[in-house]
């Protein structure tokens, strides 16, 4: 990803960037995240093309809905109070310094736990059969959300093989 490449915030104030940019978004009722269907990062993080890079999708949108449509400065990262993130919903963004990142991150118990993979993992919502089952099923994203507790996303994420990838 390109962080280094200044865009020209003009472009993102266009009524066409924003309507093109809220094309990739599909509201996740029980959390109230917004959950980015365009592409990803190898992070995980949602990713848009501005121009001639590609910036993380909740940066963008924070710059959009809260911002004005001004980028944030160079040094503040837009942090998420929802822990989500595939989610671009402003009312869950928030500007920070990476240290206040980190901060919030290890105050909410998330930071990785090495070579805990899995329900070995102090973290993890749901057992290895059950992340097995959810891997092997089909159906409504919505009723196997509820059926196991989880989030819309989180089932989501499991078929794509995007988590318990040691399944």
């Amino acid at each position: 990803m390109s962080r280094n490449v200044i865009i020209d915030d003009a472009f993102i104030k266009t009524d066409a960037f924003r309507e093109r940019f809220e094309r990739q978004i599909s509201p996740e009722p029980n959390t109230g995240c917004w959950i980015w269907d365009g592409s990803y990062t190898t992070f995980g993080y949602g990713k848009v093309y501005v121009k001639t890079a590609d910036y993380r999708a909740h940066r963008i949108s924070w710059s959009i809905f809260r911002n004005g449509a001004n980028l944030p400065s160079p040094g503040v990262v837009i942090c998420h109070s929802c822990d989500n993130r595939w989610c671009v919903n402003p009312d869950h963004l928030w500007p920070g310094s990476q240290s206040e990142n980190m901060i919030d991150a290890v105050k909410k118990g998330r930071m990785p736990q090495a070579g805990r993979r899995g329900d070995r993992n102090a973290t993890a919502k749901l057992t290895r059969d059950e992340a097995l089952a959810i891997r092997n099923s089909s159906g409504m994203l919505k009723l196997a959300a509820e059926e196991f507790g989880v989030s819309v996303s989180t089932i989501h994420l499991i078929r794509v093989g995007r988590t318990w990838k040691n399944l």
